[in-house]
Order: structure tokens, then C-alpha cells, then sequence
């Protein structure tokens, strides 16, 4: 029940599904198109999967490794400050998208599920919570006292997926002269909702 083994026509399922699941969406997207597409028999593929929804989940497990081992190889290193190193990490994401196309339009395709019993299936699983280095930055400096006393690390990470989920809506990728200052806007707005009090966290120590 997954893309990281070799199987026969691995490579032309995964291409089949995510083109079928972007197109139409979870609900309308048809199986047997797919298998169709793929070269492939309901036989070969029940063998590996147990139904779409399992297909569905392989394709987002894949996503979300292919995109973990980008930022590995990629890694974003501390910029002096909490607002700092997100915009940083936004960049990362956008030059991401970027040089993944493919894996970018599924992204998107699955935020359009919102509402609808895949996303919760998805969510569940946690797929996007899973310890990356946002995680790693949000705990840092949240343990420094950098937010909003009220806020959890929970609700702050919260708070910016929701806002980097339509993040590329927000942004005009056409105009390069353009997209520094709303990048700016962006992360300065996180900035005054979560409090941001602490450039760094070793600036704490320095507190009376």
C-alpha cells in the first residue's frame, strides 16, 4: 500500500492517479480510468491497494517524502530570528513548488477537498504535522517565550499552515518585483497575530 516499493507499472499508476485526482477531484475521479491510463489490471492493482482511498493516501504519503527529502537536502538555516527564518522557509517552499510542479498541483488539488471526508481521512493521519523543520522552529521559539503568552504550539502552527495553505493564492508568482514586499506583508501579519516578542531565543537570557 505503497509507491516506495517497486511494483509493474508503479511509475504509470502514480502518473495516472495524481493527473486523475487533480483534474476531478477525489469524489469524481473513476478507478477504472485509472487503471485504464496505467496499463494496468484490476488484479495488479488490488494486489498492492486496497481501493482508491488507499491509492489516494499512497499518492499523499509520496508527496509529502518526495517534499521532506527536497527540504533535507535543501535546509533552511536559522536567520537570526523567528519572522526571519519563516520568510526563509516560505522561500524554500516557493522555489519547492517551483521545481516540482507536478507534486504543487496535487497539493493544491487536495486543499480543494477541505470539507469533504478524504481531507479528515488525511488530516488524521497527520501527514503535514510530521516534525519537519517548522515543527522544529515553532518549538524553539515557543519554549523561548517568543509568542503570545495564550498561544500553544498547537494553535501557532495552526495559525501558519492555515495562512501557507493559501499561501500561493496570495502571491503573485508572475511579478518578481512584486513578491518580496507581499512576502513581507505576509509573514509581518503572522508576525503581529502571534506576538512575536524575541528576535531570537537566546535573546531571553538577556532579560532582567
Amino acid at each position: 500500500m505503497s509507491f516506495e516499493r517497486d511494483f509493474e507499472h508503479r511509475d504509470a499508476l502514480r502518473d495516472a492517479a495524481s493527473k486523475a485526482f487533480c483534474e476531478h477531484g477525489y469524489g469524481r475521479a473513476s478507478l477504472s480510468a485509472i487503471l485504464t491510463a496505467a496499463g494496468m489490471s484490476k488484479g495488479q492493482f488490488y494486489h498492492h491497494f486496497d481501493g482508491k482511498e488507499a491509492l489516494y493516501l499512497a499518492l499523499v504519503d509520496d508527496m509529502v517524502a518526495r517534499k521532506r527529502a527536497w527540504f533535507d537536502e535543501h535546509p533552511v538555516p536559522d536567520h537570526g530570528g523567528f519572522l526571519a527564518t519563516l520568510r526563509a522557509q516560505l522561500e524554500a517552499g516557493l522555489a519547492f513548488s517551483r521545481s516540482h510542479p507536478e507534486l504543487d498541483q496535487f497539493s493544491r488539488s487536495f486543499l480543494r477537498e477541505r470539507g469533504r471526508p478524504i481531507f479528515r481521512v488525511v488530516m488524521r493521519r497527520a501527514a503535514f504535522s510530521d516534525g519537519g523543520p517548522l515543527d522544529e522552529l515553532v518549538r524553539r521559539y515557543h519554549e523561548a517565550g517568543a509568542f503570545h503568552g495564550s498561544l500553544s504550539v498547537e494553535v501557532v502552527r495552526a495559525l501558519i499552515d492555515t495562512t501557507f495553505e493559501r499561501v500561493v493564492d496570495l502571491l503573485d508568482l508572475t511579478s518578481p518585483e512584486q513578491l518580496g514586499q507581499r512576502m513581507d506583508a505576509i509573514v509581518g501579519f503572522l508576525g503581529r497575530g502571534l506576538g512575536v516578542r524575541l528576535e531570537a531565543p537566546e535573546d531571553r537570557a538577556d532579560e532582567p
